[in-house]
C-alpha cells in the first residue's frame, strides 16, 4: 500500500489485489508445515510488498529494457512469491525438523 502512495500519489487497486494474492501464493508452499501464525503473516508481507515492488518497478523495466510485456502480472503475482514461498519452505522445513523431526522422538 505504501508502495502506491509513494509511487502514484493514491491507491491502485490493482497493486492492493496482486499483493493481497501474492500472500496466498507465498504461503502455498509452507502451508502445511507452519506452525507459528507470525512466520505465515511475515511470508504473506513479504510476497505481498515483493509483488507491489514488482508491479511499480520490475515491470516497466521489463518492458522498456526487454521488451517483456507481462500483460496479465504473472510475474509479480506467481513468480516472485512463489520463489519467496519455496524458499520460506526450506527455512520452515528445517526449523520444523529440528523441533519436531525423528531424532527428538
Amino acid at each position: 500500500m505504501f508502495v502506491c502512495m509513494a509511487k502514484f500519489g493514491s491507491l491502485d487497486m490493482e497493486i492492493i489485489l496482486n499483493a493481497t494474492l501474492a500472500g496466498g501464493v507465498g504461503m502455498g508452499a509452507a502451508a502445511d508445515i507452519i506452525v507459528n501464525p507470525g512466520a505465515s503473516m511475515a511470508i504473506g508481507l513479504i510476497s505481498g510488498l515483493v509483488s507491489s515492488l514488482g508491479y511499480v518497478y520490475v515491470s516497466p523495466y521489463l518492458a522498456d529494457k526487454f521488451n517483456f510485456h507481462d500483460t496479465c502480472g504473472i510475474h509479480n503475482l506467481h513468480a516472485m512469491p512463489g520463489v519467496i514461498g519455496c524458499l520460506a519452505s526450506v527455512f520452515v522445513f528445517y526449523d520444523f525438523d529440528r523441533d519436531y523431526g525423528a531424532n527428538n522422538a
